[in-house]
């Protein structure tokens, strides 16, 4: 297992009431909390290379937490035991913008900002508790103050096969049930 040593400094995103469970929150742009977390990030990468869904030898993984040092990473303990984390990055698409103000400033339109799931990781025995879920929910309402993400404006690129078949399930089905229309019996 690995383990994680909370300090009072640190930004607590949630935390469950009736168990020791909390997400934390680091901005990966601070040397110190990337010094602080290299070992979640190195168990990330590594998880990312051992169960890649490609097997081509690609250098550019888009998701390689080791390749850029931006972003925001949002790790959930149990105690001091790691359950998972996930890496985010707000991006926005300057290109919309461009084109728009070239037409004058009646169409100019704003640039178009997502957040980018880079990538998350659960450790094996906590899947299927809905941790990869608490952590992207939580990422999307608290990477940029004040604002909401919508599922419309998250993104996840590089995937592996379980982050594709969780991603399938977060953005097409959400979790909930739909409901059923009542037939109207004369």
């Amino acid at each position: 297992p690995l383990l994680f040593r909370a300090t009072d400094t640190d930004t607590c995103c949630w935390r469950s009431p009736g168990t020791n469970q909390c997400v934390l929150k680091f901005d990966l742009s601070l040397d110190v909390h990337r010094r602080r977390l290299k070992g979640v990030l190195d168990r990330m990468a590594y998880h990312l290379e051992n169960t890649a869904a490609d097997d081509d030898d690609d250098d550019d993984k888009a998701s390689d937490s080791r390749a850029d040092l931006g972003g925001t990473v949002y790790v959930c303990l149990r105690g001091r035991q790691i359950m998972g984390g996930l890496v985010v990055e707000v991006n926005h698409d300057l290109r919309g913008a461009a084109v728009a103000s070239s037409r004058g400033p009646a169409v100019a339109r704003r640039p178009t900002r997502w957040l980018e799931i880079v990538q998350i990781w659960v450790e094996p025995k906590y899947r299927l508790e809905g941790v990869a879920r608490r952590l992207v929910d939580l990422s999307r309402s608290e990477t940029v103050y004040g604002e909401w993400f919508k599922e419309e404006q998250c993104r996840m690129f590089a995937r592996t096969l379980d982050g594709d078949h969780f991603w399938g399930k977060y953005v097409g089905g959400n979790g909930k049930k739909k409901k059923k229309k009542k037939k109207n019996v004369q």
